[in-house]
């Protein structure tokens, strides 16, 4: 006996609700520890919102995402700022393994 992979597996599981449901519950934790994060590293930043961090599905994929304009030097610093990594951190603080690679 061997295991043969199914090569359509992403696409036939992003079409099952149950799934997608899922998802929308880790990325609404990760989304909520994002924010208490922000504000707990970053308190005197005004980008500290909660509609700043969004949780989007299309065609059954999830994401994550900080919609501020400065949501880059939070996350990756600059010459003048450190990285405060809010979402990096709000990941792992979610119960959750970051794996990063390029698309």
């Amino acid at each position: 006996m061997s295991f043969i992979p199914n090569p359509n597996f992403l696409s036939e599981i992003r079409k099952d609700d149950e799934y997608v449901d899922g998802m929308v519950d880790a990325a609404e934790r990760i989304a909520d520890q994002a924010v208490r994060l922000k504000k707990q590293i970053m308190p005197k930043d005004g980008r500290t919102g909660s509609r700043s961090v969004v949780v989007e599905v299309a065609d059954g994929e999830v994401t994550v995402g900080n919609t501020d304009s400065g949501a880059h030097i939070d996350e990756y610093g600059s010459v003048n700022s450190p990285p405060y990594r809010p979402m990096t951190r709000a990941v792992e603080a979610a119960g959750f393994r970051l794996k990063e690679s390029p698309k």
